[in-house]
């Protein structure tokens, strides 16, 4: 009996301990262990059937791709996420609607090996992501936001734009985000944004320059705080404590006296972040406010504002 016939014996009749480090040296051997793994697809033990098809999966050659398209519909969640990562692996274009038909499953891990495989498989993946942008599945948008963020170019930047007035929150940040990932070339394009009638616009725009992070775009950032829409100034409070320029100071410390505690609480937030010795007395102020959010949040922001000091004097 030779090595191959001895693995697939301790496989199929060992103790479980024995079973999976079989599997594992089956997996090693590769290629030449294929013939003798595929007639335990069908063998009665369920537990040999499952491993067998997880080590051709370790294996991954491209000749058994459509078995492990079969294998996107088991109720076995490792085995799925066995099975898109060896599609991911061989990245065959014919794949991309099956792993876009994951986007609906109930496991977020399903979900996101989904979208790795699609970002391995690139390019040849972004015209149908952009078909899945218009699913009526807020779960189906955001995940081929999130893939086309990883893989989009720079003409794919105004497919997304109307993702940034999705209905769903998720889908709006996530569309940002994925701006973001392009970094300075999405910058133009999203201060233009901060002018747009949707406030749901203007506030995931912010969060996208916030990402980014560019210091040139601070001014335009610090305009938001003026907006009559309280998301969108928290938005812009958040981005400003992000980039963590000075000259949001002033303007973060006027808008501690804004009437929504919320917008009261990301500006306290935001000065913590930027450190400047300037934001204490306001920050002591809100600290004395009756309301324990807004309280919280500006001892908090005391308190990492007094670290960021601290650590500024020590360079």
């Amino acid at each position: 009996m030779n090595t191959i016939e001895s693995l697939i014996n301790s496989l199929i009749w060992g103790p479980k301990e024995i079973k999976e480090k079989s599997a594992i040296e089956l997996a090693k051997i590769g290629e030449p262990a294929i013939d003798h793994l595929l007639p335990l697809l069908s063998h009665e033990d369920g537990s040999v059937r499952i491993l067998a098809a997880l080590t051709l999966c370790d294996i991954g050659d491209g000749r058994l791709l459509d078995q492990f398209i079969t294998f996107l519909k088991d109720n076995s969640t490792q085995l799925k996420k066995k099975a898109i990562e060896a599609i991911g692996k061989i990245g065959d274009p014919k794949t991309i609607d099956y792993l876009i038909g994951l986007f609906n499953d109930r496991d977020v891990h399903i979900r996101l090996s989904a979208i790795e495989a699609l970002i391995k498989i690139g390019n040849a993946s972004i015209e149908k992501l952009l078909n899945a942008l218009k699913d009526e599945s807020e779960v189906v948008r955001e995940s081929a936001v999130y893939a086309l963020g990883k893989i989009m170019d720079e003409e794919t930047i105004p497919r997304l734009l109307p993702l940034l007035s999705d209905k769903n929150i998720y889908v709006r940040m996530a569309a940002a985000q994925a701006i973001a990932n392009k970094g300075v070339i999405a910058i133009k394009t999203l201060v233009n944004l901060l002018k747009d009638k949707n406030e749901t616009v203007r506030e995931a725009s912010t969060y996208a320059l916030g990402e980014i992070g560019d210091k040139k775009t601070v001014s335009y950032i610090i305009e938001m705080l003026s907006d009559k829409d309280p998301f969108v100034k928290i938005s812009a409070a958040r981005a400003l404590g992000k980039i963590g320029d000075e000259r949001a100071v002033e303007p973060l410390i006027k808008l501690t006296n804004d009437k929504n505690m919320f917008v009261r609480m990301a500006a306290a937030r935001a000065l913590g972040k930027i450190g400047d010795e300037r934001a204490v007395e306001p920050l002591l102020k809100l600290i004395s406010e009756e309301n324990a959010f807004v309280s919280m949040s500006a001892a908090n922001a005391l308190k990492e504002l007094k670290e960021n000091v601290f650590a500024h004097l020590l360079q």
